[in-house]
Formats: C-alpha cells, sequence, structure tokens
C-alpha cells in the first residue's frame, strides 16, 4: 500500500519504481516491468487505486544497461553468475554503449549494435503503449542514474566512434530517438518527462 499512502496523504502524482521496457533491462530478477501484455492487469488495479483516491498515477520507464543481471540490495547489487542459475536466478548478458569501459563480470558485457538499439527504442515505444493501457496519465523516461540512457549520454561510460558517440549531439542520439519513439505514440494531451542526473561524477 506504499503507493496507495502517498495518493491518499494528497500526493498530487505518484511515481512508481522504475520499469523496465524488457527483461533484460531489469536489474534484478524481482525489479518492475512492462514487458508483457499479461502485465497490465496488474499495473491497472494500481492506477484504478491510486487516481481513485485523487492523485495521478504515473509510470517511469528504464533500462538498466550494464548494471543489469544482479542480485538485490540485501546481497549487495553482486552480479548473478552461472552458479546462481541452481537457485532459479540465472545471470542474463547485460548491454552497454561501449564494453571495453564496463567493470569487469562474470558473463561480458555486449556493446550494442544498430540492431540492439533499435530494438530497445521500440521496447520504450511498446512499453509506452502498454502504459497507456494500464491507465497512466504521465510517462517519465528514466535517463539518469547511470542506467543505460545514461551511459549514452555519458562521455565517461560511451566512447563509441560512430553516431552514438563523441560529440554532444551523438551522445544524445539514442535518448532523443527512445523520447521520440516515446512522444509518437502517447496521447498529445498528456505530459511526457525525462528524468536527468544533475551531476554525472568525475570525468562526465
Amino acid at each position: 500500500m506504499h503507493l496507495g499512502r502517498l495518493a491518499i496523504g494528497g500526493c498530487g502524482i505518484v511515481f512508481g519504481e522504475e520499469t523496465a521496457v524488457e527483461p533484460d533491462g531489469r536489474k534484478t530478477h524481482n525489479c518492475a516491468g512492462l514487458y508483457k501484455q499479461s502485465h497490465v492487469a496488474s499495473y491497472r488495479k494500481i492506477t484504478d487505486m491510486i487516481r481513485s483516491n485523487g492523485a495521478l498515477p504515473a509510470i517511469q520507464l528504464g533500462h538498466s544497461g550494464r548494471k543489469g543481471s544482479c542480485h538485490d540490495a540485501m546481497r549487495d547489487w553482486r552480479a548473478l553468475n552461472n552458479s546462481d542459475a541452481e537457485n532459479d536466478l540465472p545471470p542474463w548478458q547485460v548491454m552497454t554503449p561501449t564494453a571495453a569501459l564496463s567493470p569487469p563480470r562474470p558473463i561480458p558485457h555486449k556493446e550494442m549494435d544498430q540492431d540492439d538499439i533499435n530494438r530497445v527504442v521500440d521496447d520504450f515505444r511498446t512499453a509506452t503503449k502498454r502504459s497507456i493501457d494500464a491507465g497512466y496519465d504521465i510517462v517519465e523516461i528514466h535517463g539518469a542514474h547511470g542506467y543505460l540512457i545514461h551511459q549514452f549520454l555519458s562521455a565517461t561510460s560511451n566512447q563509441r566512434k560512430d553516431n552514438y558517440g563523441g560529440s554532444l549531439a551523438n551522445r544524445m542520439r539514442f535518448a532523443v530517438e527512445v523520447a521520440a519513439a516515446v512522444r509518437e505514440v502517447w496521447p498529445k494531451e498528456r505530459p511526457v518527462f525525462f528524468r536527468l542526473s544533475a551531476v554525472d561524477g568525475k570525468g562526465g
């Protein structure tokens, strides 16, 4: 009832946690996601409850990128490995703008190619459509906190040599494509938010 408590308490807008647009976009196996149509009914219960208490329901769509395939905070976000699969917690290959800059992991990172980029952009588009079906009034794109979109925006984690790296305009390209895909299918009368980190850290 955490979200319900916020709505009952008088908040005008109630956001849920970051919601992954594809399974491999989660941080952990237990993270929220809206990558199946079957998820919509569960989210609809949440939005109905928030709205019935006078608040607007909002969803934050994102992708973990290289910060995915981890245990939860109780296990210090430790990277999953093959032995975890024995406990029904199999690891998955995480994606990143520049694989060579990513920290070592049991399963190597995959540097995203154009097909990967196009697919993730489309995943954001599809998740946005599902957000409409689920009854959300506001959608926010998570481009902060070191997740995938932030990884493209940052000169620290993005040293690509193609149209998605180098200049600020190029590093923004993936974010702009995601925003355009979301805006394309989101109702014109409803707002789209974009979350950015104000500080990028050393060298960013």
